[in-house]
């Protein structure tokens, strides 16, 4: 939600710094410091502020403002200078960890539309690699920026604060592939303020498990690592019954220490929490339009035509899930296991203790065999008692 912005005072801030001391309509609204966390990724620390907010493109400005100024921060790239919030902005809802009373920070597309910079309150986003041409059109869609308007496609999400919705079902390699699974009931963010991605944890263990099938890759601490060289196969996405490509080349992000290509690390990582976060890779090459008035995001390919349309899908087999199956071969290896130790306790006790302890009598006192010489001391006992005469007896008591 909100526009995020790193101020002239922020040491760990390797990219553009924002001079306060260089606008008139600069206002500090709250001296106090506060804290923007997005996930584990990014922390900040700063105060809002006020402020004339402009698109340089159109020139198109927007004042007072608020926004967060941070002067502190821990996570954000270099080559980032800050964050702007284009969420739904709806009251939270669903299951994203978000306080109770959290509440929805100023939205800029909301004023835009209020200046009448634009017609209608939506925007697009037009999303290449790093050498294609990336940027968002506020306002209504732009044919032109569109492979074709009958490959449009609009999907509905949830009236929340994310642009969310629960998937249907995910594919592994081609678009003919077989290797599909039924999703259910694991609502989904759809994001592009992330590159990487977060399985829900009751799934990622299959998951992962079928995704990286086709590569070498050692994990640490939870995450995947390959060499860039590889190439993962495609991941398809089923979205309101529609199929959505995202390239295996976009799943590795490069994070050798010399920006080399040797080292890569898988950009979808295993989740604490049970939903699922999408990142920009699924946006990479789409035209994507969001209009949160509507409730609705549509998908078409850009005119680069780098990606197919999206794909009717057809039913899915409902009993394949993805969540990991109880293993029955394990189960069963585990119960003989336990029968064999069972019998053999029983062997032991039953014909080792009582026949081969004689004369070891605080094992089985009961049952075992007196030795020969027990036996002959104790009727040389006998005897000698029997020949003692009346005299001999009352001395000996």
């Amino acid at each position: 939600d909100w526009l995020v912005a790193a101020g002239m005072d922020c040491k760990e801030c390797a990219g553009r710094v924002y001079d306060y001391n260089t606008s008139s309509y600069f206002t500090m609204i709250n001296s106090r410091k506060a804290m923007k966390e997005y996930g584990t990724i990014l922390h900040m620390d700063g105060q809002v502020v006020e402020d004339q907010i402009c698109l340089n493109v159109r020139n198109y400005c927007v004042e007072p403002f608020q926004w967060f100024m941070f002067s502190h921060q821990y996570g954000l790239p270099a080559e980032v200078d800050g964050l702007l919030g284009l969420a739904q902005g709806n009251f939270p809802r669903g299951t994203f960890n978000m306080d109770p009373d959290f509440e929805v920070g100023p939205l800029f597309l909301d004023y835009l539309r209020r200046a009448g910079h634009i017609t209608e309150k939506s925007f697009s986003t037009h999303f290449s690699n790093r050498f294609g041409e990336s940027f968002i059109d506020f306002g209504p869609a732009r044919r032109d920026a569109m492979s074709n308007i009958n490959d449009f496609v609009e999907i509905l999400v949830d009236s929340g604060f994310f642009y969310s919705l629960v998937p249907e079902g995910v594919r592994f390699g081609t678009q003919q592939s077989d290797n599909v699974y039924a999703l259910k009931d694991h609502p989904m963010v759809l994001t592009t303020g992330t590159t990487f991605s977060m399985v829900p944890a009751s799934l990622s263990k299959n998951f992962f498990k079928q995704l990286l099938s086709t590569v070498e890759y050692y994990e640490d601490n939870g995450a995947f690592y390959t060499n860039c060289g590889e190439q993962l196969q495609d991941l398809w996405l089923m979205l309101q019954g529609y199929w959505v490509q995202i390239r295996g080349r976009d799943l590795l992000t490069d994070v050798s220490e010399r920006k080399d290509n040797t080292l890569c690390m898988v950009n979808f990582l295993p989740s604490v929490d049970d939903f699922w976060v999408i990142g920009n890779p699924l946006f990479r090459d789409f035209y994507v339009y969001h209009s949160p008035e509507r409730g609705v995001m549509g998908f078409v390919p850009t005119q680069n035509k780098f990606k197919p349309p999206l794909l009717k899908a057809d039913t899915i087999d409902q009993s394949r899930v993805l969540t990991q199956q109880y293993d029955w071969t394990a189960f069963w290896v585990k119960f003989a296991l336990l029968l064999t130790m069972a019998a053999a306790t029983w062997v032991i006790i039953e014909y080792v203790f009582t026949t081969t302890q004689s004369g070891i009598s605080f094992l089985n006192a009961g049952t075992h065999t007196p030795s020969k010489k027990s036996v002959a001391d104790k009727q040389s006992v006998r005897e000698k008692l029997a020949n003692l005469d009346a005299r001999e007896v009352e001395m000996l008591i």
